[in-house]
């Protein structure tokens, strides 16, 4: 073969080779903008994967990262209660070290779907707070620099709010429905419901957790759909039971244990529990046979 045709063949080959290293290197270093989907389509991916998995680790993993996240943030104070403010950088690395994937682009979704005018600490960096306002959240995500992007914050409560797993509204009506059956039921030991007052809303009572846990017309592990099947044990159901309730009341309800009657069942309690058990329940039948087996409740108006 020609020593020329070689020659030729190399210089095509280091010329393509230096254009594929050059097209990394630009790819590397530029921020350019997510190509799909506006900023409330990208955050709102984001949240349901964190959201997903947090609820599949259990109430636990969402009060780490929540510490974790309050740990790196600072107070801002307005008028009497104070906002624990976080920056961009921050919520990454927390993110990061909590297991979580969120690429840098995400983030910066993140960042622009809870701080929309990109106020920041020292104020809005310019040329973005008056664009972004107008251009609302189905904009798409904007180039940001590393160095405005380290001015903008979120503050943690609802960033936290928002990963908190929510009931479907089929799932959330079942739960309100055992939920003013149980309170009728223990309307003895119960306080908050009259019945004999119109005016009285049995879903705004609570009832003591210990009643549900010792009486016999209380929370039934045994039935179960699970237990019953042979694929969970009884005690394991209960354990897991008191052991979330527990943990959310320290964490997510302490009004609900701060009681001189010991730890409550409320509405939002029962709520934020059977929204984490929600989870782990792909067929609306199969949660509502939960609900019927573990409480013995009618859930006829439900279906």
């Amino acid at each position: 073969m020609p020593l020329y045709v070689l020659d030729d063949r190399a210089e095509l080959f280091c010329t393509s080779h230096c254009i594929f290293r050059f097209s990394l290197i630009f790819r590397f270093f530029s921020f350019s903008p997510i190509a799909e989907g506006s900023i409330r389509e990208v955050a709102q991916g984001v949240l349901r994967r964190i959201q997903r998995d947090c609820a599949q680790r259990g109430p636990r993993s969402l009060h780490a990262l929540a510490l974790a996240l309050r740990k790196k943030a600072t107070t801002e104070h307005e008028g009497k209660r104070g906002r624990e403010i976080l920056g961009a950088s921050d919520l990454h690395q927390c993110l990061k070290m909590g297991g979580f994937r969120v690429t840098d682009e995400e983030n910066r979704a993140l960042v622009v779907f809870f701080d929309p005018d990109l106020e920041g600490v020292r104020g809005p960096p310019p040329g973005f707070s008056t664009s972004l306002s107008k251009a609302g959240p189905h904009a798409p995500v904007p180039l940001l620099s590393k160095s405005k992007l380290d001015e903008c914050t979120i503050s943690v409560r609802p960033f936290m709010r928002a990963l908190e797993p929510r009931l479907p509204e089929r799932r959330r009506r079942a739960a309100a429905v055992t939920f003013e059956q149980l309170v009728k039921r223990f309307i003895t030991v119960q306080s908050g419901y009259d019945p004999d007052d119109p005016e009285s809303e049995p879903r705004s009572a609570s009832i003591p957790l210990l009643s549900l846990l010792s009486h016999s017309s209380g929370f039934n592990p045994r039935a179960h759909p699970l237990v019953e099947g042979g694929l969970l044990k009884g005690n394991d159901v209960k354990e897991e039971f008191v052991d979330s309730l527990e943990f959310l009341c320290q964490t997510r309800f302490p009004e609900a244990a701060e009681t001189d009657k010991g730890m409550q069942m409320t509405l939002p309690l029962f709520y934020c529990y059977y929204a984490f058990e929600s989870v782990h329940v792909d067929r609306d039948d199969m949660f509502m046979s939960i609900l019927r087996g573990c409480w013995g409740v009618d859930l006829k108006e439900v279906l």
